[in-house]
């Protein structure tokens, strides 16, 4: 019988309670989803990521649901939105990812069938690119994903390997008509570059590979230095003090900020908007920046890391003695020149003001109306916002009252 060096000693791990496998159809997968039902003794389900690129998407679904069947596992189809902006590749790798985080939960470990040619070529990938870190820059074996662990057990075996494995085991797979396109960058460096690399050099994955791992012990031991530079003055995980990081020099800046980044686990921005982002803080401009998924804004002193356009509810917790004096209202959003008596007559914006409601987000805030009398404004716990209340309209000693709040999923811990 076929065996596969595979690393998957991570999974004997105590909080390991389930594997989840990403199953694109193609050979990789295959070969991992196989080998993984023939080792593992915790529960084991794929994820098929449906992006819609091409003619045959479905039909890649379908073979990935039939294949669940022969192995008695559960197979998730997960249909998703590429954005036809930008590029291609880089919109369908986010939506991808996005739709792993959204799955996965406390407990779980996905597995993904990167191997050794993929290290390869992602480090000449992000090498012509012109990726902002110290040296070549590979894929990590293991990362924080969401609520779970990211691991590929695959990434020390060569597209021989799996090959040869495939072959032994009588394997059958989908071959996604778009693996042949040269026109996306990877599958150019794939099907034209890497071949003539090795024609030429034999032993160029090898040292590829190698200056890889020799990098990322160097960029570890950076890391550590600007992290402990950096930590003293971070207010909160995602709050830097913009005072101290205005007087640093330019391009230590620009280190600082990708160890932020990283330390968030944040995907990295390229090195020219880093270098653009700390010629802005350097001359005390307002940053008000978006990093696809994420977000950066100069706020109260603070250079603030989040996340754009996070998911959001309004919460409404019934109280006794205190909040809003129970009732029927409406919630209403900010349009401009709002008022609410506290005190005396105040605008919406200088209430906000005061209540140091970031200014990204109060056309978010809920506004709570009586008929056509704003009578309050919704809380914001993860800001440390409370609820304010005109005057009039409090719960009283003894009565019901109701506690209303925005629940946004923004801050990262």
């Amino acid at each position: 019988m076929a065996e596969l060096s595979a690393d998957f000693s991570f999974l004997e791990k105590d909080e390991v309670s389930r594997v989840v496998v990403g199953l694109s159809g193609g050979i990789d997968s295959i070969v991992l989803l196989d080998a993984v039902s023939s080792v593992m003794d915790v529960s084991v389900v794929a994820v098929h990521v449906n992006h819609h690129l091409h003619n045959k998407a479905d039909e890649a679904a379908d073979f990935c649901v039939s294949l669940g069947e022969k192995y008695g596992i559960t197979v998730e189809v997960i249909d998703v939105d590429v954005s036809d902006t930008g590029s291609m590749e880089a919109r369908a790798r986010e939506a991808r990812y996005s739709a792993f985080t959204d799955f996965l939960k406390t407990g779980d470990v996905l597995l993904l069938a990167h191997h050794a040619d993929d290290q390869a070529e992602t480090a000449l990938f992000r090498l012509f690119r012109g990726s902002r870190v110290f040296g070549l820059e590979g894929m990590p074996r293991s990362r924080p994903l969401g609520k779970a662990q990211l691991y590929r057990p695959l990434l020390d075996l060569g597209r021989e390997d799996i090959e040869a494995f495939a072959q032994a085991r009588g394997l059958s797979w989908f071959e996604d008509p778009t693996n042949s396109d040269v026109t996306p960058d990877r599958n150019f460096i794939r099907h034209e570059l890497m071949p003539m690399i090795s024609a030429r050099f034999p032993g160029a994955r090898r040292a590829i590979l190698a200056a890889v791992e020799g990098d990322a012990r160097a960029r570890a031991q950076l890391s550590d230095s600007w992290l402990s530079q950096l930590i003293p003055h971070l207010t909160e995980a995602d709050a830097l003090d913009l005072d101290w990081l205005s007087e640093q020099p330019k391009e230590k800046m620009s280190d600082l900020l990708t160890a932020w980044m990283q330390r968030l686990d944040v995907p990295q921005p390229s090195g020219r908007f880093l270098e653009d982002l700390a010629e802005k803080v350097s001359r005390y401009q307002t940053v008000d920046e978006v990093i696809g998924d994420y977000c950066l804004h100069s706020f109260d002193g603070c250079l603030y890391l989040g996340r754009h356009s996070p998911e959001s509810h309004v919460a409404n917790d019934k109280v006794k003695g205190k909040g809003l004096r129970y009732g029927e209202y409406d919630i209403r959003y900010r349009s401009g020149g709002e008022k609410m008596v506290i005190r005396h007559t105040r605008s919406l914006k200088n209430l906000f003001q005061e209540q140091r409601v970031p200014p990204w987000l109060r056309d978010r805030m809920p506004l709570v109306y009586s008929g056509t009398e704003l009578v309050a404004i919704a809380a914001l716990p993860g800001w440390g916002i409370p609820m304010l209340v005109a005057d009039g309209w409090h719960a009283g000693s003894g009565e019901d009252g109701l506690e209303i709040s925005i629940q946004l999923e923004d801050r990262i811990r």
